[in-house]
């Protein structure tokens, strides 16, 4: 039933962050100001851990940080995993964004981004563990999910930086956050803690 119901979460969440893409700029600005990073559940052993996790990309999850994850779940070595962080990524212009997404483990550890419906890099276990170029979106919003399973997670990191032509970044272009509807619907069922990677 746990697996269940936040599988109907998610897919609330995924509902929500679609539905910023057909709001107008009115509408936005009437919203309250959406929250930076990604936020998520985990999942351990098919069953919800009642743990909430937020995430500022950038930042390296190290072995040391799941292992505090691991000890807040009650969880073994060994035990299957599933992290699913969601959020909005808002372009101001069309962009080259570079991707940077490193991390996963030899054992079973594989970390999925999705653009939209779209997955557009997996790493871990017997594929790259660091997978960086540049994608090419157009101006708008775009939901985003970020997918961490394994039954050794390893560490993780992920980004994305809209870039110029000399690969430099550009700063104000792109913006990733969650919005408060994603937030009140992540909190809806009961959890005992939150763990945040990064700094708000």
């Amino acid at each position: 039933m746990d697996r269940v119901r936040i599988e109907k979460r998610l897919d609330e969440l995924k509902d929500v962050g679609t539905a910023a893409n057909k709001r107008t700029a009115k509408s936005r600005a009437a919203r309250a100001t959406p929250l930076p990073g990604l936020i998520g559940r985990v999942n351990v052993r098919d069953q919800d851990a009642g743990i909430i996790v937020t995430y500022q990309p950038g930042y390296t999850i190290t072995q040391e940080d799941v292992q505090k994850l691991q000890a807040a779940a009650g969880a073994s070595a060994g035990d299957s995993w599933r992290i699913d962080m969601l959020g909005i990524l808002t372009l101001a212009a069309d962009s080259q964004v570079q991707l940077r997404h490193v991390g996963g483990s030899a054992s079973g550890g594989v970390h999925t981004l999705f653009i939209g419906s779209q997955s557009v890099s997996e790493i871990g276990d017997d594929r790259s563990k660091d997978d960086t170029r540049q994608l090419p979106l157009l101006k708008g919003q775009y939901p985003i999910r970020w997918t961490l399973t394994g039954g050794d997670l390893g560490t993780a990191r992920m980004s994305l930086v809209p870039v110029d032509a000399a690969g430099n970044p550009q700063v104000g272009v792109a913006a990733i956050q969650y919005l408060r509807e994603m937030n009140v619907l992540t909190r809806s069922i009961p959890y005992k803690t939150e763990i945040k990677w990064g700094t708000e």
